[in-house]
Parts: structure tokens; sequence; C-alpha cells
């Protein structure tokens, strides 16, 4: 046989392998690239056989001449041919005998299985990670029983990439020249591409269908950046979402999901691939706390970018409504030199958040730990799941809309009942006050002047005490049933809040030292002067401060701590005393509601309605065994 034949014959076959795996690729393996492949390796083994016999005969006539050293050299060079083969088409082989056992195997698996020695003469099952190697289901067992091979499939991870590859197996039977079946011919196809591809759209519906009942917008967004970044679904690193507040006009970082190192990077992609096998199950045991003070979230939500400046990379990607990627961020003009170094890494995507043809944020992207390529299919993949996720994100931010206006209008109501409430109340009492006031004089009036009289009696002396004390008590509780009843009229003027504060602790000093009550006033600095009515004010702290004082009869702690919220003023009074007990804490602002033996239970409701005439709002937190939170809200004019 001549060099020319010798090298024809080998690369005639690897066109026609390459052929066939190049236009099933992407597409899960069926009957007709079953026997395509077949038919090409029976044609390898009949060509191999018929070089065998000529070869057989060859050696006789040079034995004859004396040449057999010509003849093994020719042998030699049809099994490098014959083992290039097997090589060059990128698919594992392993040979097998009736009893499972390797007979050989090419360079390809023995590098996919992460085989350390060779695998000849081991079983199957010790050398192949699926769950039905060596049984009934294997398909190289069932080949030999004259059965149809199955095609089944599995994860296994490579030690020296630390990649997982998803793998197909198909059994090919192998006979002798008297068509008797010797061998079984496995291979072993790489499909992860394609397998990721379908679950990746896969995934598009099993989000749409598990979104659909996700309203509680934190937990929706930790979803879909857990999504991104899972192995499963597109295993990005790490992922940043930002969204747009249309009453800033910005860009706002809300959420990053993503590792802080390569050694965390590795130990998460391991965890996550050994435990998470589909998107239901990332969400059964997704811990939404887990992210919150991570270093990289809490440097996301720092970062806010104004929608007028376009050169930031995200304001271009929200603005021109398409996917941007970045190669090289370094030299990238596309890129500020502040959000490269906040990122740190060089490659990097950014997908729009579009719902209803608005943009509502931005996804940001990266494989800056594995340093894994971005390509263009992988973007459109993703842009369809961000299309999907952005009107999830849409759906719940409206629900979170109506339900705060919903809050909103019943607390308006709830306020617009009592206030009603307030002026029926007050209107009655009036009235009853003014009636019993008269014959409680009179009353009052008869008993002291008894009280002057001398009574040998004693007894009659202490119950003449005793109704001129029933008698002062009654009419502090018709003092404050009468201011109750008044309309209240604000007199504001701008005023310091602490000092407020101040005036009235002052006022209780001797009181918190009689009842063993320990004071802690914490101020922030730079309150602003507020508009309020003092005497008015005053009267509400007071009211909180003694009901805080009496809850702790043996003595305690009580912290009164002001501090500026947004565009209001806070004013926290805590005390460690008696908590109110739940059923109780529902009608504690109910007017004449009481649980003190001598309360009028008309303290709370007053210092409600005037921190409310102000605009504010008081809430109430009480837990057993820690006390009471009463919290003041005054808006900052």
């Amino acid at each position: 046989m001549s060099k020319r034949q010798a090298t024809y014959y080998p690369k005639e076959v690897i066109d026609k392998i390459r052929n066939v795996l190049n236009k099933s690729k992407g597409m899960v393996l069926d009957e007709d690239l079953l026997n395509t492949v077949e038919n090409i390796c029976q044609g390898v083994e009949s060509n191999l056989k018929r070089k065998k016999s000529k070869a057989s005969e060859l050696a006789r006539n040079i034995i004859k001449e004396g040449e057999s050293k010509n003849l093994g050299e020719q042998i030699q060079e049809e099994r490098e041919i014959f083992g290039n083969i097997m090589e060059v088409i990128g698919t594992g082989l392993c040979l097998l005998d009736k009893d499972s056992k390797v007979v050989w195997a090419n360079d390809t698996l023995k590098e996919w299985l992460d085989l350390k020695e060779s695998p000849v003469g081991n079983h199957c099952s010790n050398i192949y990670q699926c769950d039905v190697a060596g049984t009934d289901k294997c398909p190289a067992v069932r080949v030999f029983k004259g059965e149809e091979g199955h095609l089944p499939e599995s994860w296994v991870t490579t030690t020296k990439t630390e990649k997982r590859m998803h793998i197909q197996h198909i059994a090919i039977p192998m006979t002798n020249k008297e068509g008797v079946l010797e061998n079984v011919l496995l291979l072993t196809v790489d499909v992860t591409k394609s397998e990721k591809l379908v679950h990746r759209l896969l995934l598009l519906q099993q989000f749409g269908e598990i979104t659909q009942g996700t309203l509680h917008l934190d937990k929706l967004l930790h979803l879909i950046l857990t999504c991104i970044t899972a192995d499963y679904s597109f295993g990005f690193n790490r992922a940043m979402l930002f969204l747009i507040n249309q009453e800033l006009d910005v860009l706002n970082g809300k959420l990053a999901i993503g590792p802080s190192s390569l050694e965390e990077a590795t130990q998460i992609q391991a965890e996550m691939s050994s435990k998470h096998d589909s998107l239901r199950d990332i969400i059964d045991r997704l811990d939404y706390s887990h992210n919150i003070d991570t270093p990289f979230n809490t440097m996301t939500k720092l970062m806010v970018y104004p929608l007028t400046d376009t050169r930031e990379v995200v304001v271009s990607c929200a603005k021109g409504k398409k996917p941007i990627i970045i190669k090289d961020a370094d030299n990238d003009p596309r890129v500020t030199e502040e959000f490269r170094k906040s990122l740190g890494a060089s490659e990097f995507v950014c997908v729009p958040l579009i719902a209803k043809n608005e943009t509502i944020g931005v996804i940001v992207a990266d494989n800056v730990y594995t340093v894994e390529r971005i390509s263009e299919d992988r973007v459109n993949t993703l842009t369809m799941f961000v299309n999907q996720a952005a009107l999830a994100i849409e759906n719940a931010e409206t629900y979170k809309r109506l339900e705060d206006k919903i809050n909103q209008l019943t607390e308006i109501q709830e306020r617009l009942i009592r206030s009603e409430k307030l002026a029926a109340i007050g209107s009655m009492s009036s009235y009853v006050a003014h009636e019993i006031r008269n014959p409680l004089v009179t009353i009052g009036g008869f008993a002291k002047t008894l009280s002057r009289f001398t009574f040998t009696d004693s007894k009659i002396k202490t119950n003449i005490d005793i109704i001129i004390e029933e008698v002062k008590r009654l009419e502090e509780i018709l003092n404050n049933i009468t201011d109750f009843g008044k309309p209240s009229t604000l007199e504001k003027v701008d005023t310091q809040i602490c000092k407020i504060m101040e005036d009235t602790c002052m006022l209780m000093e001797n009181y918190f030292q009689e009842k063993q009550i320990k004071l802690h006033k914490r101020f922030e600095e730079d309150i602003p002067e507020i508009s309020v009515d003092p005497a008015q004010i005053k009267q509400v702290f007071l009211n909180i401060i003694m009901n805080a004082v009496e809850s702790m009869p043996d003595g305690g702690d009580l912290d009164v701590i002001i501090k500026s919220v947004y565009k209001s003023i806070e004013i926290d009074i805590i005390d460690t005393g008696k908590s109110i007990p739940q059923r109780v804490l529902q009608n504690i602002f109910d007017p004449f509601f009481t649980t003190k033996p001598s309360g009028t239970g008309v303290g709370l409701p007053v210092s409600l309605k005037i921190i409310e005439d102000h605009g504010g709002n008081i809430d109430v937190k009480s837990k057993h065994g820690k006390g009471t939170r009463m919290s003041l809200t005054l808006p900052i004019k």
C-alpha cells in the first residue's frame, strides 16, 4: 500500500463523521443519527478487515521473501490511523466486551471522566458516572441482549476545568466477520451547550408560571438575579440590578448577587451544582436574607446615576433599550473610570429591563472569576429572560402601589371615623360634664361644711373625708372630659422639638427619681426646627412619658430618642416595663378605654389627635418582656 493510499482513507472517514456531528450539533441524538454513525463505524470495521486480510496475504508473500519487518510497520501504521480517527472526532469512545469490561477507550473519554489510570480491564460501572452503568438499563447491556440501546443522560464534573458537562451515551453493536456480536462501542457525546440552551428556554416558561403568584418585589428581584447566576440556568458569576426612580430621575442600584472572591465563587458553584437541578429547586431552597449584607450588594445599592448622564454605560443601555456587551472595559469609551473601578470586571453585559415598551431598569452580569467569554447567543437568551422578568417586576410594583393606596385610603377612613367618633363623644361628654358638675359641686360643698363639725363617731369623719376626696377626683375627670370635648386650636410657632422634650424631662425629674427611673436621652445633632404648638406637644410628651413610668412600678430604663428621618422627625419613647397585650394594644387609642383602676382613658386619644392635627402619627410596638416603644412622627415643613 502506498503512503498516499494510507493517508487518504482516514481523512475521508473523519470528514464523514465530522459532517454528521456538525449537522446534529445542538440537537438531541435520534435513531437516524445512531444509524448514520453506526454505518460509518461498520464501514471502518469492514475496510479494516479487508485491509487485515490483504495484510495477511501480503505478510505471507513478504515472509517468503524474508521481509517481515515491513509487514509489522504496515500493521502498526494501520492501527495508528484508526486511533487517530477515534481521537479527532471529539467524542468519548469505549469498547466493551460481553462482561461489560473495557477493552479500549480513547483519550477524550479518559479526560472527560478524569481517569488517572487506563480503564482497560475494569468494569464500565467503575468508570462511568451514571446510575445505569452495569444494570439492565445500561445501553450496552441492552444491545448485548438484542434490544435497542437507550440514550441515558448525566452530568459529570471534570476535575481539570471544574466545569459540569452534560453527556449522552450511545451503544453501537460491533460484530466479527461471521456476524457474531462480540463487542459494544459506547459513544459518549458532550451535549452541554445544547442542554443548557434547552434549560434556559424551559427556564423562561417556568419563570413565567412561578412569577405569576410572586408579588413580593424584594423576593422577585432576588429570584431574578439567582436565575441569572445559577449554574443550572445562565451561570454568570455575578449580577446587578438597577431600577429607574421616576421621581428623582435616576438609575438606582437595587440588588446584587455574587461572590466576593474566587474561592467563594468556586464554593457557591459547587453548592449550587450539587443541590439544585431545577428552577423550582432553587426557589424552594432560596435564602432571601443571605445576600443582604454582602460587600457586593452594599456597593451596588450605593450606585446612583442620573438618567441625563449618558456617559454611563448603564444609562446608555436604559436609554437605547438594547443590550450592550463590553469586551474590554479598560479601553472602551462607553465605560467611565468610576463604573470600571466599582465593577472590577473587564468583560460584562448590560441588558435593559423593558416593560410595555418602557425601560424600568438595567441588569449587569459578568464572569469576573471564571473569565468565560460572553457570547451573542447567550446574551440573546438572557434578553428574552430579562424581558419576561421586567413584566414581572412591573406587575409587582403595580401591586405594591395599589397596596399602598389601599392602606392609605384605609388609614384615612379610620381617621375620619375616629374624628367623627371623637366629635360625637366630645359633644356628649361636654353635655354630661355640665349636667354632673352642678350636683357634684353641691355634694362637695355640703361635705366640706360637715367636715368642720366635730363628731363623736370617728367613722363619720372618715366617710366625710372620703366623700371630699372622691368629689375632687370626679372634678378632675370632668375637667379632662371637658378638655377632650373642646375643639383644638393650634398656635404653631417654629420650635426646636429637642428643647420641648428637654423641658418636659426636667419637669418630671423629681418624679423619675421617686419612681427609680433611669433616663437616657439620645438626640441627633442638627435636628431642624418645625412648626408646632409647643404647649400641646408638651402635653403629648407628658402623657406618653407618664404612661411609660407607670408601666415600671419597680423602676427601670426610659430611653428618649429624637432623630431626623427623610422628611420628618421621629421621637421614640421606649420603656422596659410591662408589655401591652395584643388584645389591649388595638384599643389604646379608643376614647375612655383604660386598664388603670383610676384612669380616664382620654390621655392617649387626646395625644393621638394632637399629633394628627400636626400632620403626624403615633406607632406603638410592644413585646413581652421587652417593654413598649411609642414612636411619634412629625413632618418637617
